[in-house]
């Protein structure tokens, strides 16, 4: 088998470093490569940029000697190149940094948003204030929608490749359709879990605010690592959708695992 691949969206910035530490970080537990990769809108850009991106590789090989890590450097749209990139490589995983500001990671304007719609690969958005550290407690929100349950396989390898607990949350509803919906797609996910040999706590949160704002509040409450959600990219004005922004975003600082959901073709139902 060979091994996976963890694609970096790096534009020289700080944050773009803690999105390609955070992959080593996980390259290192399961034997994968890290690609680092810059986008280009002109073709003589391209060599000074492979050039940048091999010094980038040479400071983390300081920490990360085992890490196997190469440049790549395309002529393009981040909007579009990023995906193709991915699925070229047969990427497992692209992990991207965001500071809200400037550069090819901004969250600003729902730039995120916009380049996890463009494909299918998984997701792992860093913020520039993470802290590169063992993946411990992932919290995996789960809701009416069975597309909720997209993100569960990379979830599931998360959790086996370090060793982690998942915390499944769902929102404690009154009406009863969506509770019974809600405790069939919680059947589902344990059934695979208990398969898989994942550690588990399942919890309904109930209170009032948003949902997003209960998992974060969830997860301080248990300091989790990580969130993993999906992101349904056929909704109504997608790339504003808050669900998602929130948890991109979350007060924590901490990743989050999301992948752009399709309609579901696995029997799970």
């Amino acid at each position: 088998m060979s091994s996976p691949v963890y694609l970096v969206p790096h534009d020289f910035s700080e944050v773009a470093d803690k999105a390609a530490y955070q992959a080593l970080k996980i390259a290192s537990r399961v034997n994968g490569k890290v690609a680092l990769l810059h986008v280009v809108s002109k073709s003589n850009e391209i060599v000074a940029s492979e050039n940048k991106l091999k010094e980038r590789i040479e400071s983390y090989k300081k920490e990360y000697p085992e890490g196997r890590l190469y440049p790549l450097v395309t002529k393009g749209s981040i909007f579009t190149d990023i995906a193709k990139t991915a699925e070229e490589y047969k990427a497992s995983l692209i992990i991207m940094g965001t500071h809200g500001a400037k550069g090819m990671q901004k969250v600003f304007g729902s730039f995120a948003i916009k380049v996890i719609s463009s494909t299918n690969v998984p997701f792992m958005v860093v913020q520039s204030g993470a802290r590169t550290e063992k993946i411990e407690r992932i919290v995996f929100p789960v809701d009416v929608h069975v597309e909720s349950l997209q993100i569960m396989d990379t979830a599931t390898f998360m959790a086996k490749a370090f060793g982690a607990e998942i915390h499944l949350v769902a929102e404690d509803h009154s009406d009863a359709r969506f509770a019974m919906k809600i405790k069939t797609r919680l059947k589902v996910v344990i059934k695979q879990f208990k398969e898989d040999k994942i550690e588990y706590k399942a919890e309904f949160l109930g209170g009032s605010g948003s949902f997003q704002s209960k998992i974060v509040e969830y997860g301080k409450k248990i300091n989790a690592s990580m969130f993993a959600v999906s992101h349904d990219s056929d909704k109504l004005l997608s790339t504003l959708d808050k669900f998602t922004q929130t948890m991109i975003t979350n007060e924590m600082g901490r990743p989050t695992l999301i992948i752009h959901s399709q309609s579901v073709s696995k029997g799970y139902f």
